[in-house]
């Protein structure tokens, strides 16, 4: 690991008071080889502590500047593996034994701040507005969420139908784009979409494949990406709100006058 991200690492955790008594917690789910900060249970722990989100992400997210080789650094490596772990689900699948699967997330606004915290299982994302429309700029938009999500589902399609077809893959980005105006849907700018629009994205791949091999791969993540499929398909979204009426109102209302 460089020292200079032990440096950062430790400066960080000894100037937030919350952290220090996780210390030794929180050097336990630091990998030496690869410098990464395991999110599976680290994360879980990071994030019931009492300190800032910001200074949580960035725990997190701070070790994705530390590269070292290793055996398993390279996307050919973790192609290898990730084709064992698609065999085994379509052999799942192929069995009778797949069932769906119950996906949750709960969103909570931060009093002061406005501040979303989204909780999935034991993850945590911080999103924000920009100072100039009242936010602090922790963390991305829910438009700009939106286009990481996209962006992250088709690399991880792309990454099971590389691993499923065995194209090798050197590295893979994806870029993705689009707009929102917040003229939209006012008097004058009906024809404006109050929702991002213009989305789309592009896919920097190296590989050894032949031109025929990536575009059999490229119509296939075109084909199974789920949430690509979503954004291009009208949905049908359930909703209800359950109205709880706080102290605070019920004491005013109660000290409201009275007009005979």
């Amino acid at each position: 690991m460089p020292c200079t991200l032990l440096w950062g690492v430790s400066s960080v955790v000894l100037a937030e008071p919350a952290l220090q008594p996780m210390a030794g917690t929180l050097w336990r789910y630091i990998d030496i080889r690869n410098a990464s900060l395991f999110a599976v249970h680290g994360a879980a722990k990071l994030g019931r502590c009492k300190c800032p989100p910001a200074l949580v992400l960035n725990l997190i997210f701070l070790s994705s500047f530390a590269k070292e080789s290793d055996t398993m650094s390279t996307l050919n490596h973790y192609l290898s593996e990730k084709r064992s772990a698609v065999l085994a689900r379509e052999a799942n699948i192929d069995a009778g034994h797949a069932a769906p699967v119950a996906l949750q997330a709960k969103v909570s606004a931060e009093g002061r701040s406005g501040v979303r915290r989204i909780r999935i299982r034991d993850h945590q994302i911080i999103s924000d507005s920009p100072p100039d429309f009242a936010g602090y700029n922790l963390g991305p938009s829910s438009p700009e969420l939106q286009l990481g999500v996209l962006g992250s589902c088709v690399t991880h399609i792309f990454l099971i139908q590389a691993a499923q077809r065995q194209v090798p893959v050197d590295s893979l980005e994806v870029e993705v784009s689009g707009k929102i105006d917040a003229r939209g849907g006012r008097p004058g700018y009906e024809d404006i979409p109050i929702y991002p629009h213009d989305i789309g994205y592009t896919v920097h791949l190296s590989s050894p494949a032949s031109a025929e091999e990536v575009k059999a791969l490229f119509e296939a993540v075109e084909k199974t990406c789920p949430i690509l499929n979503l954004l291009k398909n009208p949905q049908q979204i359930r909703a209800e709100i359950r109205h709880t009426a706080s102290v605070h109102n019920v004491v005013a209302r109660a000290e409201e006058p009275t007009l005979v």
